[in-house]
């Protein structure tokens, strides 16, 4: 009987600290349910949207905001 394995998840409080090792700043977040979590920061004066994954921690999408 196939039984899907469950896999860790970043908490959504955890991942800001990944960007700001990125060099962002400000880093607040907007969506955190689901497959992703969104975050508004922002980086050498301009500010932006990002998106990352919440079971890798990965950056999907990053669009000017």
């Amino acid at each position: 009987e196939y039984v899907p394995r469950r896999t860790a998840r970043f908490t959504c409080s955890a991942l800001p600290s990944k960007l700001r090792k990125s060099g962002y700043r400000n880093v607040k977040a907007t969506d955190c349910k689901g497959k992703s979590y969104a975050f508004i920061a922002e980086r050498k004066g301009k500010r932006y949207k990002i998106v990352m994954s919440s079971r890798t921690g990965a950056v999907i999408s990053r669009k000017r905001y």
